[in-house]
């Protein structure tokens, strides 16, 4: 049911910027947000929803641009992205439903071993009907860089 209402939520925002001819994040998120308040959602949903539309619209107008013929953009699979409110407990994504309420995913043994490694950041994910991704950020080793044989000015 989330992911359906997320992807509601891009196509209204698209609606929203095709017919303000809008494709920056900001001025998309000033004109979709109150807009965005019909729907039942946690807010940091509507936020990545809007987020998605204004890539969407963004690489739209590109093409537009270097004289592609596009389509009106539309969302068609059922997804949820998100970078907000999610948690990794006890071997399971925690996702936010409502206030109050969240779904469980079970992880498996080699995806927490990968995200248990020192300096691994879970950053986002992004569910769809059979998939969960999690999209992760880790640390990279300090290089230093030594100068042999330099010579001066």
């Amino acid at each position: 049911m989330l992911m359906d209402l997320f992807r509601k939520m891009v196509n209204e925002s698209l609606r929203i910027g095709l017919a303000n001819d809008v494709s920056s994040l900001r001025r998309l998120s000033l004109l979709a947000y109150n807009q965005l308040a019909q729907y039942d959602s946690p807010s940091y949903y509507k936020l990545c929803a809007i987020s998605r539309a204004a890539g969407i619209l963004v690489a739209r107008k590109k093409s537009i641009r270097r004289g592609f013929t596009t389509r009106t953009p539309y969302s068609f699979r059922q997804h949820l992205v998100s970078c907000y409110g999610f948690k990794i407990e006890n071997g399971y994504v925690r996702i936010p439903v409502s206030r109050g309420k969240r779904f469980s995913i079970p992880l498996t043994k080699h995806v927490l071993e990968v995200i248990s490694q020192p300096g691994v950041k879970v950053r986002s994910f992004t569910l769809t009907r059979t998939k969960l991704s999690l999209c992760v950020a880790h640390d990279t080793p300090r290089i230093e860089c030594k100068l042999h044989g330099r010579r001066g000015p």
